[in-house]
């Protein structure tokens, strides 16, 4: 159970980042102990890398988050 009066959030936005310099490596089979990788070179290929990241942030006062443990 929640109490949704009890937890304070912080959401600090997106951050995008674009690179059209940088190498990426792409494997076909990431599961596969033999799986083969490729280097793709961005700016040779006339490419774009997007990273984006969003940050946030939680905390809950004492008792506002309850569980129960049934025998």
């Amino acid at each position: 159970m929640l109490d949704p009066h009890g937890v304070c959030v912080a959401d600090g936005g997106v951050a995008i980042d674009v690179s059209e310099e940088a190498a990426i490596e792409m494997v076909d089979n990431p599961a596969a102990p033999t799986a083969s990788t490729v280097v793709l070179d961005l700016w040779s290929h006339n490419l774009a890398g997007y990273r984006v990241e969003r940050f946030v942030n939680w905390q809950a006062v004492a008792g506002a988050v309850l569980y129960v443990v049934t025998p």
